[in-house]
């Protein structure tokens, strides 16, 4: 059996790019970008939640109208 090997890295001397001073900020900016989104994700399931809620009161309204009216 042959074990797996990495890629040859023999002779790459190249240094990493520097980090952007600011990453810590970045990062930051990013996680409230991600946070916000999911609290907009949320309230936007909430509204769709509430009209659903409404829809259907609607409709058992209605069926038990209909229920309730005698035929002919």
């Amino acid at each position: 059996m042959v074990a797996a090997t990495g890629p040859n890295l023999e002779g790459v001397d190249r240094p990493l790019p520097p980090l952007p001073e600011d990453l810590a900020r970045r990062l930051q900016d990013a996680a409230h970008v991600t946070v916000g989104f999911g609290v907009l994700a949320f309230q936007q399931a909430q509204v769709r939640r509430r009209e659903l809620e409404r829809l259907v009161g609607r409709v058992c309204r209605d069926l038990q109208a209909r229920a309730a009216t005698p035929p002919g």
